[in-house]
């Protein structure tokens, strides 16, 4: 009997990639306001994606983006972070491209300050789009929880004349 040569399997995320995607990006953006162990973060959320990563990373890129695109928040920013981390920050394809910038559309539309954003990502936003990023915009939880300013400005918005 003849014997045919296995062609070797597509690599694939796991089923629950969206939610690790999430779960990583508010641990980036936010370390102490997630319920994640810093120890914790390789192994739970980083190091099984590794293999497929080194293996074939724009392949890699298509999958996330793939996943993640749909789901938007957080997911995006930690597949563009996983990317960066697993691939390398010199990694440039257009999956990872477009999660990357709707991720960064993600914080602006939700009034992220830019002094929030990693230096590299405003940079990037700044190359690829002609808008500035807002200034001065509080974050929704800080409107929510700030005092109100003196003078009835609201929080993080500077009153005419100053």
């Amino acid at each position: 009997m003849a014997r045919f040569p296995r062609t070797p399997r597509a690599a694939q995320l796991p089923g629950d990639v969206v939610s690790r995607m999430e779960r990583f990006g508010r641990f980036e953006f936010d370390p102490a306001g997630t319920d994640i162990d810093a120890s914790d973060v390789w192994g739970e959320l980083q190091a099984s994606f590794l293999p497929f990563a080194q293996s074939d990373p724009e392949g890699f890129a298509r999958a996330l983006a793939k996943a993640v695109l749909p789901a938007g928040g957080f997911a995006l920013f930690g597949a563009a972070r996983t990317v960066w981390n697993l691939v390398g920050s010199d990694f440039s394809s257009p999956a990872h491209d477009a999660v990357r910038m709707a991720a960064l559309e993600f914080f602006r539309a939700n009034g992220v300050p830019s002094d929030r954003l990693p230096s590299d990502d405003l940079r990037f936003w700044q190359e690829h789009r002609s808008e500035p990023w807002p200034v001065d915009r509080p974050t929704p939880w800080e409107a929510r929880t700030a005092p109100p300013a003196p003078g009835g400005a609201a929080p993080g918005h500077r009153r005419a004349g100053r």
